[in-house]
């Protein structure tokens, strides 16, 4: 039954993905079956890879983690700006200087994460990028008490894209040599 709902959801993405990348599927749905954590569907993982033109390039799993982790970089250096932004016009900063703080943390842990994944140490770059998904969620349990303050409830959308994006990282498997 799941192998029929996994190929159900597989021709329902190659007629309403325009620019259909095979490699991309098979690795989304090789995560979603074994890997793939924090709610984060099968759907998201194939929008935000192919998102990234790079991806219609890429011919191997480890190319596709290499633009995961970029992408998940390029995501996490632009929530603190959100977040500034948000410091303009508050006096309730603790919320948002923390989170701040995890987003500073998880740009150094991604950023040691692809170099390890281009190091090929594929454990460790999974450790660095579940350990940002971790930190997204601290901040994402910070902010729930500030929600009716204007322009949290955006922080909290980026906050959740970032978290999905980067558990798509963290799902990564390389088999071991």
């Amino acid at each position: 039954m799941r192998q029929f709902i996994i190929y159900l959801l597989m021709v329902s993405f190659i007629t309403t993905t325009s620019a259909f990348n095979v490699l991309v599927m098979n690795t989304c749905l090789q995560m979603f079956k074994m890997y793939l954590v924090y709610n984060t569907d099968v759907q998201f993982c194939v929008n935000a890879l192919n998102s990234d033109p790079r991806s219609s390039n890429a011919t191997n799993r480890h190319q596709l983690a290499e633009i995961s982790f970029e992408m998940d970089i390029s995501k996490a250096k632009s929530i603190p700006i959100i977040i500034d932004n948000l410091l303009k016009n508050t006096t309730q900063e603790k919320s948002l200087d923390d989170c701040k703080a995890m987003y500073s943390f998880a740009v150094v842990e991604l950023t040691a994460g692809l170099e390890a994944l281009k190091a090929k140490n594929y454990e460790r770059a999974i450790v660095f990028a579940d350990s940002a998904v971790q930190r997204a969620k601290i901040c994402q349990l910070g902010l729930r008490k500030h929600m009716n303050m204007t322009g949290v409830s955006s922080l909290a959308r980026g906050n959740t894209y970032f978290m999905h994006l980067a558990s798509i990282s963290a799902s990564f498997h390389f088999p071991h040599n």
